[in-house]
């Protein structure tokens, strides 16, 4: 279940698209990943269907949903109901938080994500704050002023002299959303650069941003001889690590993420 305002409803007839995810929008990738993910459900013998927080009508119930058979989109309009729900999307109005309470009120019905979690880590700075020893420096900006941009790059400074990792960080930094995703909406500059980082966030007035330090790359890590740059991922589940992958960034980019 994917947040309904970067998925597309099945119900929504007004929407014309053949997928869930815009194939006009930068997030239009999803569509072959979730794609892929659906596939892969359906050769481990799992059920499995896509669908958007905009859909709930009860608990485990949704209205509408979407398949994905021999390689493509198909919009299936009736209800569905399952008691795992792999979700996608941390609300913020009111309107969606009372969906995924309804969604939920059962205890049946089971989310893929421990909601305490997931609340952790969709916000970067209590992501920080929470684990310092372990996670990259981060101060939040506040209000987009140069004032605030000097007094939170001053705390940025400080933070990386303390830190355990202060010889992995370049002098570049990144602001980015503080809720974001995807690798939407992240910017790199050099810290010095406070007047352009300002007028970049005045540019988004809805979004809070954090900073960071950018971690420095080097030429250790080689893929299919591509030298652009590209992080690795590890997930342990009860001290062992059970996947592993690598995310690279696109040519003349930065992001591994997007």
């Amino acid at each position: 279940m994917y947040a309904e305002g970067l998925a597309i409803s099945s119900y929504d007839k007004t929407n014309k698209s053949e997928t869930p995810f815009d194939i006009l929008k930068k997030n239009n990738g999803y569509n072959e990943v979730y794609g892929y993910f659906l596939e892969t459900c359906e050769k481990m013998n799992l059920k499995a269907a896509f669908t958007t927080s905009a859909d709930i009508i009860g608990p485990g119930f949704c209205r509408s949903f979407w398949i994905y058979k021999n390689s493509k989109w198909v919009k299936v309009n009736s209800s569905c109901y399952s008691k795992l729900i792999f979700d996608k999307f941390s609300p913020k109005r009111k309107g969606t938080k009372a969906r995924r309470e309804l969604l939920f009120s059962n205890k049946e019905i089971k989310p893929f994500n421990n909601p305490d979690l997931y609340n952790l880590f969709f916000d970067k700075q209590k992501t920080f704050d929470n684990l310092s020893d372990y996670a990259i420096p981060t101060v939040t900006v506040g209000e987009n002023t140069l004032e605030n941009m000097n007094v939170a790059c001053q705390k940025l400074v400080d933070l990386m002299q303390i830190h355990l990792g202060i010889n992995d960080f370049s002098s570049d930094v990144i602001m980015k959303d503080k809720f974001g995703s995807g690798g939407n909406g992240i910017y790199k500059f050099r810290i010095n650069d406070r007047a352009r980082m300002v007028s970049v966030a005045k540019k988004h007035p809805k979004s809070t941003y954090i900073i960071q330090p950018f971690v420095k790359f080097d030429t250790g890590f080689l893929f299919k001889d591509n030298l652009e740059s590209a992080d690795i991922r590890l997930i342990f589940l009860g001290g062992k690590i059970v996947q592993s992958y690598i995310r690279v960034a696109k040519t003349g980019d930065f992001r591994c993420n997007e």
